[in-house]
Formats: C-alpha cells, structure tokens, sequence
C-alpha cells in the first residue's frame, strides 16, 4: 500500500515550541542548635552569730548596824536614921532616945547598849556574752549549657523544564489554479 498523498492534497506543516520538565531532587540542610545542660554543685557558705553566755558569782556584802544591849546590876545603899530609945533607969522618968544610922543596899539593874556592825553577803549572778562566729554551708546547683550544632537534611524536589521543538503536519487541499476566460461587455 502506497502512503503517499493523494495528487489534490498536500502535506501543511507548522512548529510549535512544547515545554518539557523533568524533576529531580537536591539535598538542602540547615543547621539548628540544640542547648545541652549539665548540673554541677558548688559549696556556698554564710556565716552567722550566736550569742554565748557564762553566768559567774561573786560575792557581795553589805554591813548593817544593829543595837546590842547588855544588863548589869550595881549595888545601890542609902542610909536611913531609926529612932532607938533605951529604957528609962533607976531614978528617971525619961528615955533616952538617938538617931541610929541603918543602911540598906539593893541591887539596881542597869541597861547598856552598844551598836554592832553585822555583815550580810551573797552571791550576786553576773553575766557575760559574746559573739561566737558558726559558718552554715549548702550545695547550690548551677547549670552550665552550651549549643549544640545538629544538621537537618532533606529531599528537597526540583522541577527542571525547557522548550522543545514540535513539528505538526497535516493534509489539506491542494489548491490548482488554471486560466479560465473571462468576456468584457461594453
């Protein structure tokens, strides 16, 4: 069988430009940082104060007075005169009558008071203070970190076109052109 075109048709053919894409992947990172922490101790210390007291003793006088009184007794006379008559005598009528001196002693209390000095201690308390330092200490924590780099990586797809030529034919007439006779009237 023939594929040539018929004698009335000819072969009309015109280019048009299509577009062509292919995909393809590339690899694309970026860098993000994570914080990576560790814990560590250190000693951490104040000092405070304590008040620290002794009690001492010392001893404390006084003197007081007080009245102190003795008794003695003295011998105490005093004379007295008593009549004293004798009897009257032979011959006589009257008495005879003398003033006779009669002594009588008494013991006589008497009082003598002297003041006496009387000394009165104790033991009077006596307390001191001071300030003894006393040093507390704990651990504190404290957190160190530093960034830590970390790559990220994808597929990433990549669409890649160009232009290419496309030739499309097809059959149309074939257009024939002959003399034909043409007549003028005036």
């Amino acid at each position: 069988r023939s594929s040539s075109a018929p004698q009335n048709m000819e072969k009309q053919c015109s280019t048009t430009q299509e577009q062509q894409c292919s995909t393809s992947y590339e690899q694309q990172c970026s860098t993000t940082y994570d914080e990576q922490c560790t814990t560590s101790y250190e000693n951490k210390c104040s000092t405070t104060y304590d008040e620290q007291c002794t009690t001492s003793y010392q001893q404390k006088c006084s003197t007081s007075y007080e009245e102190q009184c003795s008794t003695s007794y003295k011998t105490q006379c005093s004379t007295t005169y008593e009549q004293e008559c004798s009897p009257a005598t032979y011959g006589s009528y009257s008495q005879s009558c003398r003033q006779v001196p009669k002594e009588s002693c008494k013991q006589v209390p008497e009082q003598s008071c002297h003041q006496v000095p009387k000394e009165t201690c104790h033991q009077e308390p006596r307390t001191s203070c001071h300030k003894v330092p006393k040093e507390t200490c704990h651990q504190v924590p404290k957190q160190n970190c530093q960034k830590i780099p970390k790559e990220n990586c994808q597929q990433v797809p990549k669409q890649t076109c160009h232009q290419v030529p496309k030739e499309n034919c097809q059959q149309v007439p074939k257009q024939t052109c002959h003399q034909v006779p043409k007549t003028t009237c005036k």
